[in-house]
């Protein structure tokens, strides 16, 4: 049996971070729209469309971004089952002396029921990580050598300009900072 309590803050925890992921592609897709159409008011449609460019290469890297951080560190299944506590029932009513004996007694087994857990959920954490983890590994050296080498290949070819796209890239901090602005002012859930 799980502890009901880590797994609903696990998934609290999972879930704001999600929507902050989230928001952070919104906030990065938005602001891309806004400069893109300043770039095409201001500057003319190559300078427009370099600034498009730019945005939706940022709010895929954060999409992609959301999903290696997502993979690697959400806990699987097994993680959850492995991480099982033994409860602690303290006799009551009776001697403080004896209760203190037999919570010390329990704690120790407690203890080490939670090694062998640790211990069990380690290797299993260990030989799935090589899988998972190595995948995604690779898929994030793809992903960088698909953004650098996309981004050399357009600019090579001039089809977009340096500055512009660079400006539409821009989203990207600017969205993570805002929707870490907004979920900073949001009241604090109680667990």
């Amino acid at each position: 049996m799980t502890d009901p309590k880590r797994t609903k803050d696990d998934d609290v925890a999972a879930k704001e971070s999600e929507d902050a992921a989230r928001a952070s592609a919104v906030v990065a897709g938005v602001l891309g729209a806004i400069f893109t159409v300043g770039g095409f008011a201001v500057a003319g449609p190559k300078t427009g469309m370099s600034v498009a460019v730019g945005a939706v290469v940022a709010v895929a890297n954060l999409v992609a971004m959301r999903a290696i951080i997502g993979a690697i560190l959400t806990p699987s299944e097994d993680d959850l089952e492995n991480a099982e506590t033994a409860s602690v029932d303290a006799p009551s009513g009776g001697d403080p002396v004896a209760e203190a004996e037999a919570l010390g007694a329990a704690e120790a087994e407690t203890d080490e029921a939670t090694r062998a857990a640790a211990e069990a959920s380690a290797e299993a954490s260990k030989k799935q990580g090589r899988r998972g983890g190595a995948a995604w590994g690779v898929f994030a050296l793809l992903k960088i050598l698909v953004l650098f080498g996309g981004i050399g290949l357009l600019l090579m070819r001039g089809w977009v300009e340096p500055i512009p796209l660079v400006i539409g890239y821009g989203v990207l901090p600017l969205g993570i900072t805002a929707s870490t602005l907004v979920a900073s002012l949001r009241p604090k859930r109680r667990r």
